[in-house]
């Protein structure tokens, strides 16, 4: 029998359900300004044409942190290796204003068209070169210009929405999110880990992954939200029959194009209500950004891939603890190198690197104490998360020795300095105790303008 929507033929047994879904994508199609050739398709049908897809076997049993970061690892040096190997581009930012050099620097179109090349980054009046802890600091710092500016957080804390409006699509900006993003995966440095899960599904599947992924609740401050909240929790016919009859409701289905008769209204065809109405609360106004984002997130094939291991990459865009780093996790990255056993020397430097661990355990573990953990693994290795392909090395510690004497005669104050390309900190080994290690390190990310600046 042929459908009176997309006028295909589908058993008489399927007609009935095939068409209530049909006319629904059809609406949605309508109200985004999507192809109707795009949706009209069999409910079963799935995008799986990616040429860089890496077999997920085994991802869904292999549920530990480690296994879990190893198989993103594998998938993102898809990404890494795709990269051109044209010359390397040198990318100047200046500093407070990374994320706006950025976008300058690619909007101008001889270099986008060297946009899947290795980036170089150079922070104007700074002596760092970029070996890997440049980028992950100028990643980490572009990254939180992009939540500060164009994103806010949703209501339910489940992560952050765009509201960055058409002028960023006019202007590139949304697209520039997205390369940037794309960058630094495959250059790594952070991901964004800040999308709500919905955004994350439409960048990842389209709107009907949005469709199959409905939040439970929107908003309370959203136009929608209430009408949305009240049919989402109906467990009978009867009260879908009431929601409708509601001014709001009656208000909202017109809005949504409903053409069906509210009086008639079933839990099976709320579900089609739901979708209509979370996709013109939320997706229609910012359509245009996402799919400005979505573009970005082709260089590199970064959006390929993450069509390709979408359940795999979402801890990399949606809020995780996955990538945040863990103290013990952390200890296991030191490596301190002591001189040699039974020296004075020795002595001294344990008792530093004592008083630097009892500090770092204070930094994670106590609410009140006055640095934060996040702050100080930038300072220590140029991002404040566990960038997703990882750290080059761990993080080398020695002593320094021979610090004299102030001329006033009080103890030496130079503070530790530090490499986030080395991944490599020196400790002066007059630092004794944890209320020291406190206020040196303070100091030192509080002076802390630049690479080469301390």
């Amino acid at each position: 029998m042929r459908c009176p929507v997309c006028n295909r033929q589908y058993p008489l047994s399927e007609i009935e359900i095939h068409a209530d879904e049909c006319l629904s994508r059809k609406q949605t199609a309508f109200a985004c300004g999507t192809s109707e050739d795009s949706i009209c398709m069999k409910l079963d049908e799935q995008e799986n044409d990616s040429d860089y897809a890496v077999s997920d076997d085994g991802c869904s049993t292999t549920n530990t942190p480690a296994a879990i970061k190893v198989e993103i690892v594998r998938a993102l040096e898809i990404a890494k290796n795709s990269k051109s190997e044209a010359q390397t581009i040198t990318i100047p930012v200046r500093r407070n204003f990374a994320f706006r050099d950025f976008h300058n620097f690619f909007m101008k179109p001889w270099n986008w068209k060297k946009r899947n090349r290795s980036y170089n980054i150079q922070f104007i009046g700074e002596a760092g070169v970029d070996t890997g802890g440049v980028s992950r600091d100028f990643y980490t710092e572009s990254m939180m210009e992009v939540k500060q500016q164009f994103f806010a957080e949703n209501e339910d804390g489940s992560g952050y929405e765009p509201v960055c409006g058409t002028v960023s699509v006019a202007d590139g900006t949304a697209r520039t999110i997205g390369h940037l993003i794309a960058a630094s995966l495959c250059h790594g440095g952070p991901g964004p880990g800040i999308f709500v899960p919905w955004l994350y599904c439409y960048l990842s599947g389209g709107i009907d992954k949005v469709r199959q992924n409905l939040p439970l609740q929107l908003d309370k401050k959203c136009e929608y939200g209430s009408v949305y909240n009240e049919l989402r929790a109906a467990t009978a016919d009867k009260e879908v029959v009431e929601i409708f009859a509601t001014h709001q409701a009656c208000v909202i289905l017109e809005n949504i194009g409903y053409r069906g008769d509210p009086t008639k209204a079933t839990l099976k065809n709320r579900d089609n209500v739901l979708q209509s109405i979370f996709i013109k609360s939320k997706i229609e106004p910012c359509l245009p950004v996402l799919v400005g984002i979505a573009e970005g997130l082709e260089c590199y094939k970064i959006r390929d891939i993450v069509k390709s291991h979408v359940e795999l990459l979402q801890p990399v865009f949606c809020p995780s603890s996955l990538f945040t780093w863990d103290h013990n996790n952390f200890l296991q990255i030191l490596k301190p190198s002591f001189a040699e056993d039974g020296s004075n020397k020795k002595m001294k430097e344990m008792t530093t690197y004592k008083a630097f661990l009892d500090f770092t355990d204070c930094c994670w573990n106590d609410d009140l104490f006055p640095l934060e953990f996040q702050k100080l693994m930038k300072f220590l290795t140029g991002s404040s998360t566990l960038p997703p392909l990882g750290l080059p090395n761990d993080l080398s510690i020695s002593f320094l020795h021979g610090c004299r004497l102030s001329p006033g005669g009080t103890k030496c104050r130079c503070l530790p300095t530090v490499s986030t390309c080395a991944i490599s900190v020196v400790l002066p080994v007059h630092i004794e105790t944890q209320e020291e290690m406190l206020n040196v390190f303070q100091c030192a990310i509080t002076c802390e303008i630049g690479f080469g600046q301390v």
